[in-house]
This record gives C-alpha cells, sequence and structure tokens, in this order.
C-alpha cells in the first residue's frame, strides 16, 4: 500500500470517527440540558433545592444511591428502581430539602410495587408510571390497558390518567382503554373531549357468562360512535348526551334481563334510533326517561314513540312523584288505541280526567270508536261543569250511550303539534338525569368555557378566537377585552337553534318563555351545543403546536357524565387548570398553593415543567390568559425540542400522579 493510500484510509478513519463523535454530542445535549438547565441559570452551579453552594452534585449522588436501595430493599428490581429515582430526582431533591416527610410517604407509596412483580418491565419502559400505579387500587389493570396501547398514541392515553387520578376512577379508565383504546383515541383525534367517559363504568370482576353483557353493551357503544365520526357535530354530541344519561339504565337491563340483551341491538335499539331520525328530530327528547325502554318493548312501542313521543310514557306509566297518575294496566290496551289514532279531543281528555275515577269506568265501557270519540269531545266541552255529564255516562250503559252522544261535532278543538311536549310534559322530562342540570352547566361554565387559538404557536400575531360562552354577559366581557380579535358563540343561542331544529321554531319558543330566565327545559339541547362547540374547537388544535385550556370543559362533563369528578374538584381547589397539546398531552398548572400541601419549591418545580411544555395558548380566564402567555413566551424563547419535551411532560405527570396519590390518602384519612 503506497503512502498516498494510507493517506487516505486514515483521513476516512477520522472522518468516521469524527462524524461518530459529533453525532453523540447532538444526541446527548438533551440529557445534558435535562440535568443542567438549573446548573446554568444560576451561573453553573449544579445544585438542587435545598442544598448547600457546591455540594449539590455529591449530595443529589448520595440520595440517589439512599433512594434506590431503600426501593430495591422493598423487592423492587434494580433496572426499575434505577430508572424511577432517574427521572424524578428533581422532585426527590426537592422534597428531601424541605418535606423530608411527604417524600417518606410518597417512598412507601412506591415500595408498595412490590407486591406486584409483573408491573415492574413496563416501568422500566415508562418510569412516570410508577407513580400513576403506587396510587392505585389495582395496578396490574393500569398495566395491562398500557401495555397494549401503540408507541405512537401512548402519550395521549395516559394523559387521561392524569384526568382520573382517584383510586376508583383509575380503574374504570383502565378497564375502558384495555376494551375500547383505538375508540377513545380514534374520537380524541376527532376533537371529543372526554371521550374516555362514555365506556368508564363499573364492570363485574371476572369474566363469566353472566358479564356477557359488558361485551355486548362495549360493541353496540363501538359501532353506534363509529357510524356517526363523519355525521355534523350535533348528531354526535346528541348520541354522546344519550349515553351519559341512558347508559346506566341501558346497562342495568342488559345485565338483568337477558331477553332485553339478546333483542337490544336488533330490536329495541333500532326502535328508537329511527324514532330520533324521524320527525321530532333528535334524542334530546329522550334523554332523562329510562322508562323509555319500557314503552320500546310493547309491540306498539315505536310507533307510540313515533306518534306521540313521551305522552304516552306519561299515560301508561305516570309521574307519582309529581302527582300524575298512570292508567290501570287494565286500560292501557284502550289508552294505546286513543293514542294510535292520534285522536286530539281523545288524547286531550286522557291528560285532563285521569284524576276522576268515573273516567276510567267510561273508557271501560265496550262502545264504538267513534261513539267514544264524541263522548270525550263533549266532556271537554263541558268544563267546568263536566262532573255531571261523567257520572251520567258512567251510569248508562253501552247500548245507551250511542244515542246520548248524539252526532259528532267538528273544529272544536285543534291539535297543537308536540302539545304535549309545550304544555304538558312534567318539567322534570326536558332537564335529563339532574333536575338542576341547567344550573349545573351554568355554573360549571361560566364565565367563559373554551378559547381557543389566542396565540399562534409563532407568536408573532394574535390568531382570531372562537369563544364558546355560557351567556351573552360573559361573551360581551371577552369580546371587551379581546376586541375584534373574537368570535363569540353563546350556547343560549346555540342551544335554542338546535331545539328549533328538533322541536320546530314555534315550540321552541313557547318551550323557551316558559322556562324562564335559566331556559331549564332548554337544557338538553344547550348541552348539545357545548358539546358541539367543544369538538369544533378542540378539533382545530389537534395536530397543531397550540395549548388550550380543559379545565371547565372537563368540570362539566365528569359531572354530567356520573364520574366522580374528585381529581378535577382536587386540581380546582388549588387553583389548578388542566391544559391539554396539540399532540394531547395533558398537563397541570399550579398556582397559589397553600406551603402545607406543597413546598414552594415543589410547587415551582411543577410550574416549570408546565411552563416547558407550552406551546402557544388558548385559556378561558383572565388569569389563565396571563400565565399562559408566559408559557408562550418561556417556549419560544427555549426552543425546547420534542424530546426534551417528552421527557419534562413524563417528569411532570410523576410528580403529578405521586402528588396526587399522597393527597387523596390524606384526603381519605381525613
Amino acid at each position: 500500500m503506497n503512502l498516498s493510500q494510507r493517506f487516505l484510509g486514515a483521513r476516512n478513519a477520522l472522518l468516521r470517527w469524527s462524524l461518530i463523535a459529533i453525532g453523540l454530542l447532538v444526541l446527548s445535549v438533551p440529557v445534558m440540558d435535562r440535568y443542567s438547565r438549573k446548573a446554568l441559570q444560576s451561573g453553573g452551579d449544579s445544585q438542587s433545592p435545598g442544598t448547600t453552594r457546591g455540594s449539590g452534585a455529591a449530595s443529589q449522588r448520595s440520595l440517589v444511591r439512599r433512594l434506590e436501595a431503600r426501593l430495591c430493599t422493598a423487592g423492587w428490581p434494580a433496572p426499575a428502581a434505577s430508572k424511577v429515582i432517574d427521572l424524578n430526582i428533581e422532585w426527590f431533591t426537592i422534597h428531601d430539602a424541605e418535606n423530608p416527610r411527604g417524600l417518606e410517604i410518597q417512598l412507601k407509596f412506591l415500595e408498595t410495587l412490590a407486591a406486584h412483580p409483573t408491573v415492574f418491565p413496563f416501568i422500566e419502559n415508562h418510569p412516570e408510571v410508577a407513580s400513576l400505579l403506587a396510587g392505585s387500587d389495582d395496578p396490574k389493570s393500569i398495566v395491562e390497558a398500557l401495555s397494549s396501547v401503540d408507541g405512537g398514541n401512548y402519550d395521549a392515553l395516559a394523559s387521561l390518567f392524569v384526568q382520573h387520578t382517584v383510586a376508583g376512577n383509575c380503574e374504570w379508565l383502565a378497564s375502558a382503554l384495555c376494551s375500547q383504546a383505538a375508540m377513545i383515541r380514534l374520537l380524541q383525534e376527532r376533537g371529543v373531549l372526554g371521550a374516555e367517559l362514555l365506556f368508564m363504568y363499573e364492570r363485574p370482576q371476572n369474566d363469566t357468562p353472566s358479564s356477557e353483557w359488558v361485551q355486548d353493551y362495549d360493541a353496540w357503544l363501538h359501532d353506534e360512535l363509529e357510524a356517526r365520526l363523519g355525521v355534523p357535530e350535533e348528531e354526535l354530541s346528541a348520541f354522546v348526551q344519550l349515553v351519559h344519561q341512558q347508559g346506566p339504565a341501558i346497562r342495568k337491563r342488559l345485565a338483568t334481563n337477558d331477553a332485553f340483551r339478546k333483542r337490544f341491538r336488533a330490536d329495541f335499539w333500532p326502535r328508537l334510533n329511527r324514532a330520533a331520525a324521524g320527525v321530532q328530530g333528535q334524542f334530546e327528547l329522550y334523554l332523562g326517561e329510562e322508562r323509555i325502554w319500557d314503552l320500546l318493548l310493547l309491540d306498539e312501542g315505536e310507533e307510540l314513540l313515533n306518534r306521540t313521543g313521551l305522552l304516552a310514557i306519561d299515560l301508561l306509566y305516570g309521574y307519582p312523584s309529581d302527582g300524575r297518575k298512570a292508567y290501570p294496566e287494565r286500560l292501557r290496551p284502550e289508552v294505546i288505541q286513543i293514542l294510535l289514532r292520534q285522536d286530539p279531543a281523545a288524547i286531550q281528555s286522557l291528560l285532563a280526567f285521569r284524576d276522576e275515577p268515573l273516567f276510567a269506568t267510561v273508557l271501560e265501557k265496550p262502545i264504538s270508536d267513534q261513539t267514544r270519540g264524541i263522548l270525550l269531545r263533549n266532556l271537554l266541552r263541558a268544563r267546568p261543569n263536566h262532573p255531571a255529564l261523567l257520572t251520567l255516562y258512567a251510569r248508562l250503559p253501552a247500548a245507551s250511550l250511542d244515542d246520548e252522544v248524539g252526532p259528532p261535532s267538528a273544529g272544536l278543538i285543534t291539535w297543537v303539534p308536540f302539545y304535549y311536549t309545550v304544555y304538558e310534559v312534567p318539567n322534570k322530562l326536558l332537564q335529563g338525569r339532574d333536575v338542576t342540570a341547567m344550573d349545573m352547566f351554568q355554573a360549571a361554565l361560566d364565565p367563559v368555557l373554551l378559547i381557543t387559538d389566542v396565540f399562534t404557536a409563532g407568536g408573532a400575531e394574535i390568531g382570531k378566537t372562537a369563544i364558546v360562552a355560557g351567556g351573552k354577559e360573559a361573551g360581551q366581557r371577552v369580546a371587551a377585552r379581546l376586541g375584534d380579535k373574537v368570535t363569540v358563540v353563546l350556547l343560549e343561542d346555540r342551544g335554542k337553534a338546535l331545539a328549533a331544529k328538533a322541536l320546530g321554531q314555534h315550540v321552541a319558543e313557547r318551550v323557551a318563555v316558559q322556562a324562564g330566565a335559566k331556559a331549564d327545559r332548554l337544557a338538553p339541547w344547550a348541552v348539545n351545543a357545548f358539546l358541539s362547540e367543544t369538538r369544533t374547537a378542540v378539533a382545530a388544535c389537534i395536530g397543531r403546536a397550540t395549548t388550550i385550556e380543559i379545565t371547565k370543559p372537563l368540570q362539566f362533563l365528569h359531572r354530567y357524565a356520573g364520574v366522580s369528578g374528585r381529581t378535577i374538584k382536587n386540581l380546582s381547589g388549588l387553583e389548578a387548570r388542566v391544559f391539554m397539546r396539540g399532540d394531547a398531552r395533558v398537563f397541570v398548572g399550579l398556582s397559589n398553593v397553600p406551603r402545607r400541601l406543597l413546598g414552594a419549591n415543589a410547587a415551582e418545580f411543577l410550574a416549570s415543567t408546565a411552563r416547558d411544555l407550552g406551546i402557544g395558548n388558548a385559556v378561558e380566564s383572565e388569569a389563565g390568559h396571563e400565565v399562559m402567555r408566559q408559557v408562550a413566551e418561556t417556549a419560544l424563547e427555549a426552543k425546547v425540542g420534542a424530546e426534551e419535551q417528552a421527557y419534562r411532560w413524563r417528569q411532570h405527570v410523576s410528580a403529578l400522579w405521586l402528588w396526587a396519590a399522597t393527597r387523596h390518602a390524606s384526603t381519605d384519612e381525613s
């Protein structure tokens, strides 16, 4: 080999080693930054809060060894212990300095995982989950749920546990993910906030023949949601409402009535689905009435629902708590036939005279339909002096009634479309499960529900903002603050528009007038407007470099779905705000945390990790607006890379989960 060839070989070898060195340096930057950011900010000292200047690194290494030894002694495998301590060393160092008792409690929680050795392989790959598992009653179920999630969706679905840290909720969420992770993620990508709530309910502990209803229910819900992914916003929102309100009743019947379970998907559900798609519009009319399934079990049930709506439930089953008696079972065939004939006078007579004992006697008489119709018209026309005529009709034999009632008259009573809905329906029917639904709705969403895209990712301009507000005053306040950069969407107006679409303009206006200022009886349509507008706002942020606040929507959704909102309540008590990024990672911002609950440095750690995660922002209050303005500026100045942000998110949720576990435990003890 000549000198030239040797020279070229040496040069190429040097070039290869140089490239390798550069590559290693690039890869090491996020890791170096991870441990040196605080040191750089403090002039090169690597101390942690609470340590003496110059002794930080040695002190931290000592703490690492002590904590790893502690977990290994408890039964942890060394690799898992090392990964968890490495991720949480900042958090643990802070607590070791300012809250040793809190650190001891957290370590005891982590030590309990030694009783579940199967979770450690997962912890080695996802050390942040150890904090979540430490606060769970069933760690293995959470690992099973998250193990089934592919890597690209892990952060988005793991973020759901930030919203459900309370034991019980965690396990319900884990079961939902085991069954329907793909559908939940698909709904997330479509902007459906709280998609997991649709599948969160108490399930049987073991797979037995008696638990077959769970598979039936989940399969039905999956298929119906999938079929609605491409429909207009309000149609999907109406179905989501129905699931939240009717889900418990459906599950109870599926679990306890085998005949209902076998026919639900093939017969009973299609009947309701067809009725909702008919002239009466949407599911909102049927939200608060679980006895609709009793009606649909009847052979004439679907026809009754199509022709008379909720009126049939009132007359056949009654509302005893409102003093509205049901007709005796022996009269049901006659009541059903009157309803199906849709004779306005006869139907109004059923409503007007249900409390008259002699009226039941008249209905039982074997007379022709024409005679009965004339008789009932005469009774209506005789009010308020009808008792004497009713006594006469009850006394006469059937054969004499044809002569007594005379020929039919015409045009005295006009059937008003949706007469029953507007004039006769009990108040609670249009309020859903909770009679204070609208009060709850307004309390949760006032003053402003959601703002999207206050800042663009580039930070150079403030984008046009879509605000969903609970009422005109709230909308006007926000519009005044942000000027012509906003578009205000009032839920009250949107709710009225949806009600008009379903009921007709005239009926919707009458309902609104009768309901008064709070519009309780329009609550189902206002909730539909909330779900639709929220989905639109969230969907606009998915996949974009932006951050939105979801605190108040989550507060409402947890209550409306009947799932414990203790996590959100606890966070709200700490002036915490829940944010979601465009990549679906969720994080929490804390402010004004009492020192007795969380030390100053620990609070700053959660705040700083939250600031590192902010990209652009969208907030729903003036306080949150200022906080997230800082977040946007910090993110833009820091230029934090994707890998570093992923690591900071893991640090953030790990600390949050571990602190939440110990806080929930102390709350339970008190």
